[in-house]
């Protein structure tokens, strides 16, 4: 089965979810730190933690899932029947950030704006940087 595709968030081009470096400009593609995924623009966010980039949907799917799961492991099948019932409120969702081991919550992920995402990609492929100066 092939591998799904998403947007290069540099060109907009279909590419494979793993490709981490632009088919066309053959500049590097930041990964996200739940999937392994390179990012898409308009699915992006920071860990408020590390400052890492990470797809904003998939963070929070992480988050809720940790969440269900740490609860259940408390709580047992009562807690697990409990939780399917009804959902938890989204404040109140929280895990260990995949990076740093601290609590992160859903509350705390915002999406990037287009500039703030053009931004880090320019910075993570050091453009616009002034060269070190050369020794004489």
């Amino acid at each position: 089965m092939p591998e799904p595709l998403s947007p290069c968030p540099i060109t907009g081009e279909l590419i494979p979810v793993t490709t981490l470096e632009s088919p066309t400009t053959k500049d590097a593609i930041p990964m996200c730190i739940v999937t392994g995924q390179h990012m898409v623009a308009d699915d992006w966010c920071l860990c408020p933690n590390s400052n890492m980039p990470a797809l904003y949907s998939e963070y929070i799917k992480y988050i809720t899932a940790e969440a269900k799961a740490d609860m259940t492991a408390r709580g047992g099948d009562d807690a697990a029947a409990a939780i399917a019932s009804s959902p938890i409120p989204m404040e109140k969702l929280k895990a260990m950030d995949p990076v740093t081991g601290t609590e992160v919550k859903v509350a705390q992920l915002k999406k990037c704006s287009a500039d703030e995402v053009a931004a880090y990609i320019s910075s993570y492929n050091m453009i616009d940087q002034e060269e070190p100066p050369k020794k004489a």
